[in-house]
């Protein structure tokens, strides 16, 4: 008995060992970055401004998987390393693994960014994090790719930046292009359906809004048969495009005439499959031709060419056989979520199950059924032929489940329309010059595709809006749709690190969040372990409460930054004054920063100390100096004497109304 006791306990602290042991593998494999040796100690290592403890059970070898001593590291060797925070005040990690590596010549030196110019000086600008410099070869263009200059930039502008890295560390602009702006622009696009209510010799009247027509005004038929002003009349359902001019008026650049007996089909899903004048969507063969409208996010326009296997869009065209779609328009989402929607007739129906036109939806309790006018029904009150609009999401076994079912009149008033918004009301939004009345049954999604309150709807987002025209002409907003935000960042780089609930792009980090989407090449979804330092990606972020911005999605992508031209590392960037990058870096405890001020005459100055939280450490100096080149020594303490923990800190240095910022690294 006692022996059997022994054996129990045994038994039990060793699968207590061995839990620990896989307890602690999983623990010790959720950080990873690679990049060069900044420094090596005895007891630690310096890679990308991360600070790695080591001791005899980090593993050490070459990338052919030899045995390799720590000893025989060297500081700039190129370096792969696993490992975890330890989760202490120090903000430092332990290497459970380093991986002698290749260096590789690669475009990490390149950076894409879109976003807000948050701050601005006379050659620096902030977008997105990041402190892109300006040279004499920085190219800046306007609108329409007009070339305007680094003095039309102003703080709160939207810009696309493509940049490299220059031997001092710094992202030089190559390319600065100003994002479209929110002002209305003459000729508003929207899709327009309805019945036309009334003719005239230079136009038409439809739900109290008149559409004058020209010469260069396209009519057609379904199938894309010819047709002319003439084949119009009263009663008719017609589709169309139109533009809005700044006075109100309503212009119809096209005019699509409805055959009542063909099968016109609206849907979303994924492209499973790209052919030569085709795509397939959810099962169906779309057919592309010289008359179907390929849109992106903001009505831009875009190609047959531009079409990806995976990426997410918006079918509406006509059912010309079973399965087989006419593609009228193609509308191409930037975001992936799992919800998608189908506009058909109901075939059949009952307690558990809808089929529309060819697609099949399981159902439940918590299927939402809802009349024309949105209110909430029973399944009951739905039959055969109904023209309704399904709100299905893809379920594990690749079925279709129906979260919503609605009805609504095919022959109904409606627009659809992409802009931004310029003005919040109570009950009601304009978008672009375009008032859309709101209620409790208007449906608003964020970015992702997630239910939020219209009352989160911002100045300056893009949307999507679908609205019903009301018998007085005014629009009421059925559906909102978030496609873009002001603040809304956009990153082209390289992963410099990865853990659990962080990444490191080309330098910032980004938060992780539940939320988070990886995507591979082909819009498949991942999990973040899959990213690895290296990895050419596209991210999307919002600003959080947190330090650090939150992602809403990556990408993994072919190469990391397209369209960059070769850059000339060495380019000089001309300033009217040069802060330098301390000496040593790492350092302990003292380091020497040093600036040149290139004008005449005496400026105002102030060079100053902050923590990678942003707060104040300590100022070196404020006051005023005149042209010339100066030192001041840093000790690594504050303001009070104190000496201040390893870690990242930022040197700040004011000149005039100027700014520039670099960082260093304390290693004690």
């Amino acid at each position: 008995m006692r022996y059997s006791r022994l054996f129990l306990f045994m038994l039990i602290a060793f699968l207590g060992l061995e839990a620990l042991v896989i307890a602690g593998n999983g623990k010790h494999h959720d950080f990873k970055t690679e990049g060069y040796i900044q420094s090596i100690g005895a007891d630690s290592i310096v890679v990308n401004d991360f600070i790695f403890n080591v001791d005899s059970t980090t593993n050490v070898r070459a990338e052919n998987g030899s045995s390799f001593s720590y000893a025989d590291l060297q500081e700039n060797d190129y370096v792969k390393i696993e490992g975890y925070a330890l989760g202490d005040s120090s903000g430092r990690y332990f290497a459970s693994q380093i991986k002698l590596k290749q260096a590789e010549q690669n475009d990490s030196l390149k950076i894409k960014a879109r976003g807000v110019i948050s701050a601005l000086t006379d050659s620096t600008f902030d977008v997105s994090g990041y402190t892109f410099w300006v040279d004499s070869a920085t190219t800046f263009m306007g609108h329409n790719d007009s070339l305007i200059s680094f003095s039309d930039l102003t703080e709160g502008t939207n810009v696309e930046v493509e940049a490299y890295q220059n031997n001092a560390g710094n992202y030089v602009a190559q390319k600065v292009k100003i994002e479209s702006s929110s002002s209305k622009k003459d000729g508003e696009e929207f899709d327009f359906s309805g019945i036309i209510d009334s003719l005239a010799t230079d136009g038409f009247a439809m739900n109290q809004r008149f559409f004058s027509v020209d010469s260069l005004t396209k009519y057609k038929m379904s199938h894309d048969q010819p047709a002319s002003f003439s084949d119009l009349s009263v009663g008719s359902a017609i589709e169309l495009e139109a533009l809005q001019f700044t006075d109100g008026s309503f212009y119809a650049k096209k005019v699509e005439i409805k055959n009542q007996s063909e099968n016109y089909l609206e849907f979303t899903g994924r492209i499973d499959s790209i052919g030569t004048d085709f795509i397939v969507v959810a099962g169906y063969t779309v057919q592309i031709d010289s008359a179907t409208r390929i849109n992106g996010s903001g009505n831009t326009t875009l190609a047959f060419s531009d079409l990806q296997k995976g990426q997410k869009v918006k079918v509406k065209g006509v059912e010309t056989t079973p399965n087989t779609v006419t593609a009228a328009k193609i509308k191409v989402y930037e975001f992936q979520s799992n919800k998608d929607h189908f506009k058909g007739h109901i075939t059949a129906i009952g307690v558990d199950f809808l089929q529309v036109d060819q697609r099949s939806f399981s159902t439940d309790s918590l299927t939402e059924y809802r009349d024309s006018l949105g209110q909430r029904s029973d399944w009951t009150a739905f039959s055969n032929g109904d023209y309704v609009k399904v709100e299905a999401r893809v379920q594990p076994d690749g079925s279709w489940y129906a979260k919503e079912v609605k009805q609504k009149h095919q022959k109904s008033a409606e627009l659809e329309f992409s802009g931004t918004i310029d003005s919040l009301f109570s009950g009601a939004v304009r978008v672009s010059g375009n008032i859309f009345w709101i209620d409790s049954l208007t449906q608003v999604y964020d970015l992702q595709d997630y239910p939020m309150s219209a009352d989160s709807l911002g100045l300056g987002d893009g949307v999507e809006v679908n609205a019903a025209i009301q018998p007085d002409g005014s629009f009421k907003a059925l559906q909102i749709k978030q496609e873009n935000r002001p603040d809304l960042i956009r990153v082209d780089g390289t992963v410099d690190a990865v853990s659990d609930s962080a990444i490191w792009i080309s330098g910032p980090e980004f938060h992780l969040s539940q939320r988070s989407v990886v995507l591979d090449k082909n819009y498949a979804q991942l999990n973040s372990a899959a990213l690895n330092p290296g990895d050419p990606v596209t991210l999307w972020a919002l600003p959080s409460n947190t330090a650090s911005p939150t992602v809403l999605q990556i990408q993994l992508t072919a190469s990391s930054v397209t369209g960059l031209a070769n850059g000339n590392l060495n380019t000089p960037v001309l300033r009217d004054f040069e802060l330098k990058q301390n000496y040593p870096n790492p350092f302990n405890p003292t380091t020497t920063i040093a600036f040149k001020i290139n004008l005449n005459g005496f400026h105002k100055v102030r060079l100053q100390i902050f923590d990678a939280t942003g707060r104040l450490v300590g100022t070196l100096y404020n006051g005023l100096l005149e042209r010339g080149s100066y030192r001041f020594k840093w000790n690594a303490r504050n303001s009070i004497g104190q000496d201040v923990a390893s870690g990242i800190y930022f040197y700040r240095l004011n000149v005039g109304k100027q700014a520039v910022t670099a960082r260093m690294l304390l290693l004690r």
